[in-house]
């Protein structure tokens, strides 16, 4: 999967440059919306892999400690 380094990048700066609370302490959804497009561009191609998952999960498990 040639474009795996660009889809963890994308992944990566919408995890860093969005918070996972609003100032109001709820969840941001808009961050949760950014990073499931990026990952259902990739399933649509036809490229999903169990990293990635495994990437995903490591995410969700990081926000919701917070």
């Amino acid at each position: 999967m040639f474009f795996s380094g660009l889809v963890l990048q994308d992944l990566t700066f919408v995890h860093i440059g969005n918070p996972d609370r609003l100032p109001d302490g709820c969840v941001n959804f808009s961050k949760c919306w950014q990073m499931f497009m990026i990952l259902d561009h990739m399933r649509r191609f036809g490229k999903w892999y169990v990293v990635m998952w495994v990437v995903v999960v490591e995410l969700i498990d990081i926000t919701v400690k917070l």
